[in-house]
This record gives C-alpha cells, sequence and structure tokens, in this order.
C-alpha cells in the first residue's frame, strides 16, 4: 500500500551505510532542502548533514524505534536517501 515514505508501495526500503559526501534529502514537517552528508560517527549511526538552502548543519541520529535518521525527535526533520541510480532532486517524492 502506498504511503508517504514509499509512494508506489513497493515494500520496505533498503538501507546502506552513509557516506561522507552522501545526496540526501532532509525533510521537515511540510517541506525539504537537498544536503550533503559532511560527516558520519558511530558506525554510521549518527550523521551530520549540511543544507544548501541555508548552509545550515543538522545532526541526525538512527531511530532504534522507526530505523530512520532523525533530528530532534519524532517530529523534528528526517533524512531520505534517493532511490538507487537518482539523484536527490530527481524529483523523488520526500
Amino acid at each position: 500500500m502506498p504511503d508517504a515514505e514509499d509512494p508506489e508501495g513497493g515494500g520496505a526500503e533498503l538501507r546502506r551505510t552513509p557516506r561522507v559526501g552522501d545526496r540526501v534529502r532532509i525533510v521537515h514537517l511540510a517541506a525539504w532542502e537537498e544536503g550533503t552528508v559532511l560527516a558520519v560517527h558511530d558506525g554510521g549511526r549518527r550523521v551530520e548533514v549540511c543544507g544548501e538552502e541555508e548552509g545550515v548543519t543538522h545532526e541526525f541520529v538512527l531511530s532504534h524505534a522507526t530505523a530512520r535518521f532523525v533530528s530532534g525527535g519524532s517530529y523534528g526533520p528526517r533524512l531520505r536517501w534517493p532511490r538507487a541510480g537518482r539523484q536527490a532532486s530527481d524529483g523523488d517524492v520526500p
């Protein structure tokens, strides 16, 4: 069934280990911005990302409850990696 995290309804996303330089999407409650992973810590469980719009650096941690990278609790921004073979700006739904 399609949802906000999986618009095509094709199943769960596969997660790979984050790497410095990865292009990502920072998803806010009602908006998103492109970003780049600046640093990876704790074996890939914590990342620092610079957003392109204002150049602000955000820290995200891998949530044990949701297996998603989140910042600022359950209602804060989260990270999305583009699907395999696509750039973050290729039109993926946040």
